[in-house]
């Protein structure tokens, strides 16, 4: 006994002569390429990954940094950027930036950006060395 699969069908028959009739009477062709389901299949088309909101809030943030042109950007307007109320919670979502910068292999933020405090103005926020190879990693970057 033998088995074979046409197109997607498990067939047994009792010889290699009744297997290379069935193949052709069902694909016209005796080669066990022609009989793959696979071929009959449509390819799946894949959509280019957009970037998470996480993603995207920290593109947002990177870039503004960047844009800076060496002066301090004051904690109000990274606020309106991260779009939180208070400067504490500035915090929460720098975790979720840095997480997202480790996952893509900057482990010292302060490669990427700083944010001192100043005695007169309080906290700012200052580009690193390495940003703009932050922001080309990222989905989408500019």
């Amino acid at each position: 006994m033998i088995k074979v699969t046409i197109r997607g069908i498990d067939v047994t028959v009792s010889s290699t002569a009744e297997a290379a009739a069935l193949i052709r009477d069902f694909t016209g062709s005796t080669e066990s390429k022609a009989a793959l389901p696979s071929e009959d299949r449509p390819r799946i088309k894949l959509r280019p990954r957009k970037p998470t909101p996480a993603e995207a809030m920290t593109r947002d943030f990177l870039f503004r940094l960047a844009s800076s042109s060496g002066t301090d950007v004051p904690t109000e307007e990274i606020m309106k950027i991260l779009k939180v109320d208070t400067g504490r919670a500035v915090g929460g979502r720098c975790v979720k930036i840095n997480n997202i910068l480790a996952r893509l292999g900057f482990d010292d933020t302060d490669e990427i950006y700083t944010n001192p405090r100043l005695a007169e103005v309080g906290r700012v926020w200052r580009p690193g060395p390495r940003i703009q190879e932050a922001l080309e990693k990222l989905p989408n970057g500019r």
